[in-house]
């Protein structure tokens, strides 16, 4: 290590200025190389630095290229992830925009899908029903439907799936639901027509269910303001930063926001902490990422129309709605099914 750092001094000092302390540096570089196959060390190095952003996707140009591991190998190392120290962690969360992002080796080119069992929907599913029950709150029969349920009338279910009420489960297409992902219900929703402008009632609402050390990854919206309300449970912690008009994340920006009624200004990547009863609200430009703090939350969102489709901008390549391998029967449908069965 220090041999190669000795190669590109000028690269190393520029990266070392950028993250601070020494422990800072290797963290954040252990980070990186773990979840990115840079083509040279002085990419990485630039990256480090802040000299280079790192690409959404490959392509031209670009000083990494993202790839999927085999099977054998992500299990492999998901199940190392989860024994590192509380420094790496947070250089993992704090130092890299592409933050836990699993690869294969340079040696193959080959992209697998990253999938979700339905075993593993199936028993989020019930762990929410638990959660919800014990805070009292009621959520409207087609929750509680069976998969044949969903097989009645078209034109009576035409709506439910069209504005995608119902169950909603992802895990941002990384495939590591326990550390990333999220489990909503839809409760009400409008719908986005093509010239903007919104059809049906002008408002949605949902219910999140934000587990402890499983974190909502960082994104955006263009359209949607929404509250956040901690219905129960823990705290919610919610991390902040404003993005730029050409979409960038903006690192130095204070971020403004309103917390039930009362303006808030915090520092860019700053952490907000919802208490129970309390809420935020996020308007759009602002990027958020969330969790459970010191336990799971059980989380209310009012809103303008929603539309999951088209108006989430993440930082990193993700898919908002999971690839599902059919292990067993479903327990409950979620709302990819609705729009796969058309």
């Amino acid at each position: 290590m220090h041999t190669s750092c000795d190669i590109a001094v000028k690269a190393w000092q520029d990266a070392r200025q950028a993250a601070g302390s020494r422990d800072w540096i290797f963290c954040h570089l252990q980070a990186l190389a773990d979840g990115i196959v840079f083509e040279t060390w002085n990419s990485l190095l630039d990256v480090a630095a802040d000299k280079v952003k790192i690409p959404l996707w490959p392509g031209a140009g670009n000083p990494c290229k993202v790839l999927e591991p085999s099977r054998k190998t992500r299990r492999h190392r998901t199940t190392n992830r989860r024994g590192r120290n509380e420094n790496f962690r947070a250089a993992f969360q704090e130092g890299c925009l592409f933050n836990r992002i699993v690869v294969t080796t340079p040696a193959s080119d080959e992209v697998l899908e990253r999938e979700m069992r339905r075993s593993e929907i199936n028993e989020a599913i019930r762990a929410a029903e638990a959660m919800i029950d014990s805070h009292g709150f009621n959520l409207p029969p087609l929750a509680k439907w069976d998969p044949d349920e969903w097989n009645g009338d078209p034109e009576d279910l035409s709506e439910i799936k069209k504005i995608g009420l119902g169950w909603d489960i992802t895990d941002f297409g990384k495939g590591r639901f326990d550390a990333e992902g999220l489990v909503l219900f839809t409760l009400r929703n409008g719908q986005v027509a093509p010239d903007g402008e919104a059809s049906g009632v002008p408002y949605a609402e949902k219910l999140l269910i934000s587990r402890v050390g499983q974190v909502a990854l960082l994104h955006y919206h263009k359209q949607k303001t929404e509250d956040i309300i901690v219905r129960g449970g823990a705290p919610l912690a919610v991390k902040l930063f404003s993005v730029r008009d050409d979409g960038s994340l903006d690192r130095q920006g204070r971020v403004k926001v309103r917390m039930d009624g009362m303006r808030r200004e915090v520092e860019a990547g700053g952490i907000v902490h919802v208490e129970r009863g309390a809420s935020i609200t996020l308007e759009p430009g602002c990027a958020h990422e969330f969790w459970g703090h010191e336990g799971d939350c059980l989380v209310g969102e009012v809103s303008s129309v929603n539309d999951d489709v088209t108006d989430n901008y993440f930082f990193e390549p993700t898919s908002r709605f999971p690839e599902i391998v059919e292990d067993e029967q479903p327990y409950r449908l979620i709302v990819p099914d609705y729009l796969r069965s058309g």
